[in-house]
């Protein structure tokens, strides 16, 4: 600081005093008055000769909120100044008197000294217990004299939209599915898409076999707004290796090309190859 002050030539004004105890010399810095005496060196809010004392009136059109503001940083400024609880007394009774001309009633003045210096002297609690914020006051004062610290529990916006609105079955992807013919056979298939994307292909691409069956045979047809989702699973491979193991399950007709990925099965009779 003092480094700063001799390169920007920035001075300090200081007065010696000659009093009944002694000399003691005073000088005024950003708003801190200090005293070094025989005692040591004491520290009050400095306030210019020139000021009047004049804060927002309480009788202002203004929040109740910016009156209180106003009353406890006059006061956390005077209590983080003061050396000593003689100066931070006698700050309160400078800022209590200042407040009283500007209008604000005494007793207000004082709850909110009173208010202050308990939260600055309490105890510090270690107990904390999280509540929903619609959890009822008188829970809240049942539980009070247990020292316990209250945290309400936040809520994403999300979490009030858990339930999305549930979809047709034909707009589902990842999925094994099961067409049945009306003559009895039936077909596995599997997409990664979404399901109705891959019924259209199994009625006009002659490519697939459920529209070479039904090519063959015009009297027959496949309900495919009704066919079965035999089950569901995120990845290609997965849902290669979940086809495989349906179709060795329900040996479906139509499959000719067999199962999706190469595998074997290990059964009572012996090792079985499902290629």
């Amino acid at each position: 600081m003092f480094d700063y002050a001799a390169e920007h030539e920035i001075t300090f004004n200081c007065n010696k005093t000659i009093g009944v105890l002694g000399v003691w010399w005073l000088s005024w810095f950003l708003g801190c008055c200090n005293r070094k005496t025989k005692s040591g060196i004491q520290t009050t809010t400095y306030r210019k000769p020139t000021h009047s004392g004049l804060y927002t009136h309480w009788t202002s059109f203004i929040p109740h909120k910016q009156r209180r503001n106003l009353v406890f940083g006059l006061l956390d400024q005077a209590y983080k100044i003061a050396s000593t609880y003689n100066a931070i007394h006698g700050e309160f009774m400078n800022i209590k008197s200042m407040l009283i001309k500007n209008g604000y009633p005494k007793a207000y003045i004082d709850h909110c000294i009173m208010k202050y210096l308990n939260k600055k002297h309490e105890t510090s609690v270690n107990s904390f217990m999280i509540t929903p914020r619609n959890a009822k006051t008188c829970t809240r004062y049942a539980i009070m004299p247990f020292q316990f610290r209250f945290i309400h529990e936040t809520s994403k916006l999300k979490k009030s939209f858990t339930y999305k609105d549930k979809q047709n079955h034909l707009r589902r992807s990842s999925v094994v599915y099961k067409l049945t013919c009306t003559c009895g056979s039936n077909y596995i298939g599997q997409t990664c898409r979404n399901l109705i994307t891959r019924i259209n292909e199994h009625k006009f691409d002659q490519r697939s076999e459920v529209c070479k069956h039904l090519l063959a045979n015009p009297t027959h047809h496949f309900n495919f707004k009704q066919l079965e989702i035999l089950g569901s699973i995120v990845g290609q491979k997965e849902l290669y290796l979940l086809e495989t193991l349906l179709i060795q399950q329900h040996q479906p007709d139509f499959n000719v090309n067999g199962p999706s990925i190469p595998c074997c099965f290990l059964t009572h009779n012996g090792l079985y190859d499902a290629t």
